[in-house]
């Protein structure tokens, strides 16, 4: 009784921690004990459900009905452990770039508090910016220096061990010696990171396309015994290798990411609605027992190109808009060598580039560290090259992108070559099978190459390809 006690403590201590990291909030604060009892009765709810379902002869439409109310509980608390969860991996895939923008104006080892509380703001740290919002608050209350004797308590992982070493670098009189140390660090390992990161997404994409692949080669070989069951079973498997890759397959890294204005992302959402729609018609027009020519096929696929189209093109442009940063970075650095300060340095050319729709991540961050930068005053040129060149090393994996892109879409464009030959073995099932199969590594391929699906164009040209052979 009394190791269910303490398991008990444990597991609301655990969800307090993790519901307020996302919502602290007083109201948030008296629900979470209910929260979390309702879940842990949602799961044997649930299953005595079913169990009244099955041998009380409770109807079906009635079981489905009720089954979601039952299981929402557990819901909510497992969405409010991911949200935490992905809010911390936030926040330490942030670090590196929060040490080097504090770092690179270090002269008194206090910087990284000043930005820190300037974060509390920021639209592009969105994690440190939570950060940014206890400190300032706890700072308020008490002190900063108290406050910041809680900044270790108040965050995870890697954050948590850069603020415990710098509490005792600062003690010990050796902060500024440690920030030159660890964006030193940062600036070795950054590249080599982030391209590693974005060569597994080309070997993702290989192995996705053959698995697509094998599932009709398989069926095209056994469906002249078990036509009705291995067609269906096939469909199945593609329809949860699709899904599996769109949700599971995750995003570019952090500097890579796209940033989009929310404006224009609602557009480009209806324009992928669209065509994801224009793309599923000749499905639904065969499970209606209606024929399906090659020329429905292909004008489908050519309305889901142009839908897409504006999305692709979006995503392109701001990964060329990379290229801008490198002459920026080259006027900063020869502004600061020659007036020991950027705090009259304005540029035209970030201004333009950072007010794009669509932009990468690494060019809003780019930007929010010059003004805070801008407002400390003096700066050693020398330290302050380690910005420039941390900006440039980040800005190579461009090559390593353009790399992994090649390879996803070699390996795409070559499944409806391999399709068209089996549709011959047998041409029944296949035209359906091909079809799904194509639409799995459109969109898995997608994901992959623009880093989230926004655009319709690669299951487009897929498919047209397919219906031109």
């Amino acid at each position: 009784m009394e190791y269910l006690r303490r398991l008990a403590t444990t597991l609301l201590s655990r969800y307090k921690q993790a519901a307020l990291t996302t919502n602290p909030s007083l109201k948030t604060f008296k629900r979470l004990k209910l929260e979390l009892l309702a879940s842990l009765a949602s799961p044997p709810a649930a299953i005595l459900l079913l169990l009244l379902s099955a041998y009380t002869g409770l109807e079906a439409y009635t079981t489905l009905l009720l089954l979601p109310v039952v299981v929402a509980p557990a819901w909510l608390v497992v969405e409010k452990l991911a949200s935490a969860r992905e809010l911390w991996k936030r926040v330490d895939d942030e670090l590196d770039f929060f040490i080097v923008a504090s770092a690179s104006v270090c002269r008194t080892g206090l910087e990284p508090l000043e930005f820190l509380r300037r974060l509390q703001d920021s639209r592009v740290f969105k994690g440190f910016r939570i950060l940014g919002e206890r400190f300032t608050g706890l700072a308020g209350l008490t002190s900063a220096g108290e406050a910041l004797h809680y900044l270790p308590a108040l965050s995870r992982g890697r954050t948590r061990v850069f603020f415990t070493e710098y509490l005792s670098a600062l003690s010990a009189g050796v902060v500024v010696e440690y920030l030159l140390r660890s964006a030193s660090e940062v600036l070795r390992d950054s590249w080599v990171r982030v391209s590693r990161m974005i060569e597994k997404r080309g070997e993702i994409g290989v192995v996705i396309a053959v698995v697509s692949a094998s599932v009709p080669a398989l069926t095209a070989g056994f469906s002249v015994i078990l036509d009705p069951v291995v067609v269906s079973q096939a469909l199945a498997v593609l329809v949860a290798t699709g899904v599996a890759g769109v949700v599971l397959i995750p995003g570019y890294p952090l500097p890579l990411r796209i940033v989009v204005e929310e404006k224009y992302s609602r557009i480009l959402a209806v324009l992928e609605a669209a065509g994801l729609l224009v793309l599923l018609a000749p499905l639904v027009l065969q499970a209606l027992n209606i024929s399906v020519s090659r020329e429905v096929i292909l004008s489908t696929s050519i309305a889901s190109i142009l839908l897409g189209a504006p999305g692709l093109i979006a995503v392109i442009n701001a990964f060329i808009g990379i290229h801008a940063l490198k002459s920026i970075l080259e006027d900063l650095l020869r502004h600061a060598r020659v007036y020991r300060s950027i705090h009259l340095y304005r540029s035209e050319k970030l201004k333009a580039v950072s007010s794009r729709r669509v932009r990468l991540w690494l060019v809003d961050y780019t930007l929010e560290a010059i003004r805070f930068q801008r407002g400390l005053g003096d700066v050693d040129p020398d330290i302050y090259a380690l910005f420039a060149l941390f900006i440039s090393e980040v800005s190579r994996v461009l090559w390593a992108y353009l790399h992994s892109v090649t390879v996803v879409l070699a390996a795409a464009l070559a499944t409806p070559l391999l399709l068209k030959a089996l549709a011959v073995l047998s041409p029944a099932p296949m035209t359906t099978i091909a079809y799904v199969s194509l639409l799995v590594v459109g969109f898995t391929s997608s994901k992959l190459v623009l880093g989230g699906n926004t655009s319709t164009l690669i299951p487009g040209v897929l498919t047209a390809l397919y219906a031109l052979l």
